[in-house]
């Protein structure tokens, strides 16, 4: 018992900085938890700088209750200048204008620069007036979801450029081309038509990426020569596109399934 005690009040004994680190490295909903340990530690969440939030059931008990959740994270986070990164996971669909929402909060912090997003449904998520000039790296995981930035070049807009109330349609501005994305990981690409079409646009106009990172969902078959040439296609297909940025880092490699 008297050890449990004094390795506790170790840890709480320790700086504010440090302990907002150590929280930044739980998912949110742990760290969040830690606020009833003691008054302590009732405050401390506002010193996280990175939000990792999932709907997964194992980690949230009752999905239905996640945005709820989220919604009372980030409010709660409001003033907080220090957040550097976002990660959202979602197994279930959600309400499309509160996923917007929650986006357009971190974005809208000049600290943020890394955005995770994960969704089995698929997302077409539009975020309006803000710029997210301080945004470095990007990754995606399932290409179903569509990753909409407005407000970079002008203030509203429709799949990332394609329509535009404040731009003439026949100037083609794309509010990408100012974004300031260095690396973009992508998991789960099946190499559909639309997924091609979606990388091409993302290739096209993010004129600072460094690295890029495709993993290709393939059949676990590693004997079956349609397989491979399967995978050979989408490869061939992928480096093909056009890049805007000069010489970046393309990877892609195969996740069997």
């Amino acid at each position: 018992m008297s050890v449990q005690r004094v390795s506790t009040d170790s840890i709480s004994s320790l700086p504010d900085e440090v302990l907002g680190k150590v929280l930044s490295l739980l998912p949110t909903k742990q760290a969040a938890s830690t606020s009833v340990l003691s008054k302590r530690w009732r405050n401390l969440l506002s010193l996280v700088d990175s939000l990792d939030l999932s709907d997964d059931a194992t980690a949230t008990g009752d999905p239905r209750g996640f945005p709820d959740f989220v919604d009372k994270t980030l409010a709660l986070l409001r003033n907080s200048s220090i957040i550097k990164r976002f990660s959202l996971r979602c197994e279930h669909t959600h309400d499309a204008s509160r996923v917007d929402n929650w986006i357009r909060t971190v974005l809208e912090r000049r600290s943020f620069s890394e955005l995770h997003l994960e969704s089995e449904y698929i997302h077409v998520i539009e975020t309006k007036s803000f710029a997210s000039d301080t945004l470095v790296k990007m990754r995606k995981k399932k290409m179903m979801m569509m990753i909409v930035f407005l407000g970079l070049v002008h203030r509203v807009t429709d799949r990332c450029g394609d329509a535009c109330v404040c731009v003439a349609k026949e100037e083609e501005v794309c509010c990408l081309s100012t974004c300031q994305v260095k690396v973009l990981k992508v998991s789960g690409y099946r190499g559909t038509r639309r997924e091609l079409n979606q990388m091409k646009h993302f290739l096209g106009n993010l004129k600072c990426l460094e690295t890029v990172k495709v993993g290709v969902e393939v059949e676990n078959h590693r004997e079956d020569k349609n397989v491979n040439k399967n995978y050979q296609r989408i490869t061939n297909a992928l480096t093909k596109l056009p890049i805007a940025s000069s010489n970046p880092f393309l990877l892609i490699y195969p996740l069997c399934n």
